[in-house]
């Protein structure tokens, strides 16, 4: 994953946070590659350019992973945070289903 993404990862469980920059294809790589992994996978994004990075690389991973019988659904919600001034903002997250 490049420079505008950063991953933040536990034993079983990845946490990705995508900007507008993210290449989509490159994301959905890195998704993919975690769902081969059984890790439980959550994409943040915050803003308009990062959501819509964020919805074209979820597609791309499923298509990455339908031909080895992994069939991915998602669960969008929102979060919030506080930025580096401490103002509120609010993101979505995208939390990655294998079914």
């Amino acid at each position: 994953m490049n420079a505008t993404a950063t991953q933040k990862s536990g034993d079983d469980s990845v946490v990705m946070m995508v900007r507008s920059a993210t290449p989509a294809t490159s994301l959905g790589s890195a998704i993919a590659h975690s769902v081969r992994e059984n890790k439980n996978v959550s994409v943040r994004a915050v803003g308009q350019g990062a959501v819509s990075q964020t919805c074209k690389a979820l597609a791309i991973a499923k298509g990455f992973t339908a031909s080895e019988g992994h069939r991915l659904t998602f669960d969008v919600s929102f979060f919030t945070f506080q930025d580096a001034d401490g103002e509120e903002k609010n993101g979505m997250n995208f939390k990655v289903i294998d079914t």
